[in-house]
């Protein structure tokens, strides 16, 4: 190792004083270029994308740093410390397999060293000197382990097939990549990194049009690796997936450091076993999930971990999706149009600063295996999709394809048998052409002949007949039966909502019969959201925090916004659980529609709503002194807010500044339900 310093010290000497002028070529050999090529040839490499010649980038990393080469099996201990686990969420299910960010070092080497193989890209050209390295046909292929280092354009692919142990990592420095399909291409090897040189933009990008070879399906990225793949660095990288995804890995995918901006019509960025992002900048468009692991076989992959970075985020479908775990240790998470913004089996944040807009759910916990209950979400249901009994001519399949809209095929479809004592044959006849909705409308009297006294026993617990989307006819909503759970009850005895002609029943080709049916959502094992720290801002459509299992808050911050809601224990609430809730520690703000001691039940700090917001912009906790606790921003400009949180102290003085109004009052225990002030 001391001989290859001593070596590059030499190589920079005579780099210095050839600059300098002291050391000048022999006439005629060629061996060196005069000042005046060589300002030419700087002045071209500033302007060609920052690229930097081989000499400048080995001279500034030397400057930087030495080069050392520490074995991959010397890991760096995992960034994310350990964190407890509320008492709401039992040992056994929430610690056993929880996974861990780890980084080797040649995940984080981002360094030039000396012996790296250039490689210089010019077209459908490129000039390279070194062993493993054939250009034929448009693809450059790298056979062999090593470090490349990359420069200028090329339109064709850089194919890695190094072998199933080879560690290869290319240097983009400055490098424009276009190509018909993948321009980059990891085939083979133990490990593949990109590596994005300071001060350097590079870009890659793929064509809308793929040809396969006759039985396969891949590559369908622009940057695509069958291996595991890391990206980090201090340089800039835009991808754009013309054809189909932006960067995928059919193993992990970490991205350490550097700016990573992604536009894709169908999926950002997608590591099939997990996705793991420590630092840097990362932009997504996608035209359906953004950020996604993938893997839904094996209970120890497909989770996403942050642990800091930027990241903005416009996505289609979900903003972030995990099949197993997501959690959030850090940074700031920017979601600004998605379905559902986080979702997983279990979702975890236990820092970082994240906003969500969704048109459904902000945050989802479900296991994506419900199948829907007895007759629950399909049976008779309009779009009912997977739940009950499937209709004929509007599969999974043809959802997905055409839309949640597609209107489903009823004909040639023979409903089951009536049980005893039903007899359908008075039932009043229908205009042609109509079908029978009862989603929200009063059922007509029953017609002779038919009577209910004769009828099946359902299980005890079981609630509801015909789920789907609201009955026969497939809309939303459905005809309440009286529960504990609604906003005059004082203390919710579970977490579900009865119906009589079916509640919602789910969403068309999505999982599950869900909250219509013949019976209640049952909660999911393994299935959680836990908060227990950070920043949440979050504004949806469906509900806020919708978890098929429990919700559990011990920390952090959440800020929920769902002006049309209610707060707790309805369908489309702010928080919606078919399991247990509590929030034991931290600040829980939801600006809605109302405000009832349904919510009262799952704190132990004391509660606070207001219903007289008139237009405030932000509401603001102080305490007797007239400090400022927290301000929580009323972005939908909703008329009432619930406010419970670990800074107030039962029996203390605080105020609520509302805009240009403060309405001050004495905070009450947990236990005697929320305090509403005008």
């Amino acid at each position: 190792m001391k001989q290859t310093k001593r070596g590059i010290a030499i190589l920079l000497s005579l780099l210095l004083l050839s600059s300098c002028g002291l050391l000048r070529p022999v006439e005629g050999t060629g061996t060196s270029a005069s000042t005046e090529t060589q300002a030419q040839s700087e002045t071209e490499s500033a302007e060609n994308g920052g690229a930097l010649s081989f000499g400048e980038i080995l001279a500034n990393y030397e400057a930087r740093q030495e080069y050392s080469a520490i074995p991959e099996e010397n890991q760096e201990a995992p960034k994310a410390e350990a964190f407890n686990v509320s008492a709401g969420t039992s040992a056994d299910s929430s610690e056993s397999g929880r996974p861990a960010a780890s980084f080797s070092q040649y995940d984080l080497d981002d360094s030039i060293p000396a012996d790296a193989v250039r490689i210089e890209l010019n077209g459908t050209d490129a000039d390279f000197d070194g062993a493993g390295l054939s250009l034929a046909d448009g693809v450059l292929t790298i056979s062999a382990e090593g470090t490349y280092l990359l420069t200028g354009s090329f339109t064709g692919q850089i194919r890695v097939d190094a072998g199933k142990d080879a560690h290869v990592r290319l240097i983009l420095s400055g490098v424009s990549l276009s190509g018909y399909m993948a321009p980059i291409y990891v085939v083979s090897a133990d490990k593949a990194v990109l590596t994005l040189a300071e001060g350097t933009e590079n870009t890659v990008s793929d064509s809308a049009n793929y040809v396969f070879y006759e039985g396969e399906d891949e590559p369908d990225a622009a940057i695509f690796s069958k291996e595991d793949l890391t990206i980090n660095g201090t340089g800039s990288l835009t991808v754009t997936g013309n054809y189909k995804n932006g960067i995928v890995s059919k193993d992990d995918l970490k991205i350490v450091s550097g700016e990573v901006r992604v536009t894709a019509v169908y999926n950002g960025i997608k590591g099939k076993d997990s996705l793991t992002v420590r630092d840097g900048v990362i932009e997504v468009e996608a035209g359906n999930d953004a950020m996604k692991a993938s893997n839904d076989s094996e209970e120890d992959r497909g989770w996403v971990i942050f642990e800091g970075g930027i990241t903005s985020i416009s996505a289609g479908d979900d903003a972030i999706h995990a099949e197993t775990w997501l959690l959030v240790y850090g940074g700031n998470i920017h979601i600004a149009k998605s379905n559902e913004g986080l979702e997983a089996m279990k979702v975890e944040v236990y820092g970082g600063d994240i906003s969500v807009t969704a048109s459904d759910d902000a945050i989802n916990a479900a296991s994506g295996s419900s199948s829907g209950d007895v007759f629950g979400g399909g049976n008779f249901g309009g779009f009912g999709g997977r739940g009950g009994m499937t209709v004929p001519g509007n599969t999974e399949d043809t959802n997905e394809s055409a839309g949640n809209n597609t209107q489903p095929d009823f004909e040639n479809m023979t409903p089951p048998d009536a049980p005893d004592g039903m007899d359908f044959s008075d039932r009043p006849e229908l205009p042609d052409g109509e079908m029978p909705d009862f989603g929200g409308m009063t059922p007509p009297d029953m017609p002779d002949g038919m009577d209910f006294s004769d009828r099946p026993e359902l299980p005890e617990g079981m609630q509801g007949s015909f789920g789907g989307q609201g009955g026969f006819g497939g809309n939303p909503g459905g005809m309440p039966t009286p529960s504990t759970n609604s906003d005059t009850a004082e203390t919710p005895t579970d977490n579900s909502v009865d119906t009589l002609f079916g509640g919602r029943g789910g969403r068309g080709n999505q999982q599950g019969g869900g909250r219509g049916g013949m019976n209640n959502e049952q909660p999911e094992d393994g299935v959680w959201i836990l908060i227990a720290g950070g920043t949440i801002r979050a504004q949806g459509g469906n509900d806020i925090l919708d978890t098929n299992g429990t919700f559990t808050q011990t920390g952090g911050t959440i800020i929920a916004c769902g002006a049309n809601m209610s707060i707790y224990g309805d369908s489309d609430a702010i928080l919606d659980t078919n399991g247990t809730a509590s929030i034991d520690g931290g600040t829980f703000a939801a600006f809605c529609r109302s405000t009832g001691n349904s919510f009262a039940g799952i704190l132990s700090s004391p509660a606070v709503a207001c219903t007289s917001l008139n237009g405030a912009e932000s509401v603001s906790l102080a305490d007797a002194d007239g400090t400022i606790l927290l301000t929580i921003p009323n972005g939908t400009r909703a008329q009432s807010v619930v406010l419970t949180s670990d800074l107030m102290t039962p029996g203390e003085t605080y105020s609520l500044i509302l805009g240009d109004r403060t309405v001050t009052f004495t905070a009450a225990d947990a236990s005697s339900g929320v305090q509403t002030i005008r």
